[in-house]
């Protein structure tokens, strides 16, 4: 793994190389990857921008203009009807298998969710899909009702190698999530598709 001045010089003499190494450095879901917080929010704006481009095909009352929010929520769509929507992001990823991966590259073992003892890790079925998903949405309207907070959209976004548009379109059909008085609304959106239009599978929740 590179020192924090490695990444620094690379960042400043080699840009698109740094980024490459910054989506392989996870060894899973790395179009995800990040290293400093001024990326995270890099990467969240990209989502959320990618989130509305596709939104707005299917719903007109969706177009307007993205801003940035407070934290929570991540982001304010100002629409042109009129209203202003809360958006927040959060990833779905399997954090267990990436905590095992990360640890064992930092290691020096080239290590990835292709990996013979990973591969078989990183595959979800209907049960831990909805599980992973649900546990996801409680967490977060619960933090938000801790805080007297409500937002109109929370979007999942997930960049997981091995979980396809079909399988999630057929899950959620099973899922238990409902709108609540903290979430009005959950989408999911998935990384891109090549050939596809729009690129971006979004799937809409509740």
């Amino acid at each position: 793994m590179r020192t924090k001045k490695e990444w620094e010089i690379l960042e400043a003499e080699e840009p698109l190389r740094y980024w490459a190494e910054v989506i392989n450095s996870r060894g899973h879901a790395g179009m995800h990857s990040r290293r400093t917080s001024d990326e995270k929010k890099f990467i969240e704006r990209s989502v959320v921008d990618e989130w509305h481009e596709v939104a707005v095909k299917s719903s007109k009352k969706l177009k307007g203009k993205i801003s940035e929010g407070e934290d929570p929520p991540d982001f304010f769509l100002m629409a042109d009807a009129g209203d202003v929507l809360s958006i927040e992001l959060v990833e779905f990823v399997n954090q267990e298998l990436l905590a095992e991966v990360v640890k064992l590259r930092r290691q020096g073992i080239n290590i990835t969710s292709h990996s013979p003892g990973f591969f078989e890790k990183a595959q979800w079925t209907e049960a831990t899909f909805n599980q992973k998903l649900e546990s996801l949405v409680s967490a977060k309207n619960k933090k938000y009702q801790k805080n007297s907070k409500r937002v109109d959209i929370l979007l999942i976004y997930t960049d997981e190698t091995w979980l396809s548009e079909h399988q999630v379109s057929e899950w959620i059909k099973k899922s238990i999530i409902r709108p609540t008085d903290s979430i009005y609304s959950v989408d999911f959106l998935m990384s891109y598709v090549p050939g596809r239009e729009p690129a971006y599978p979004l799937l809409h929740i509740c």
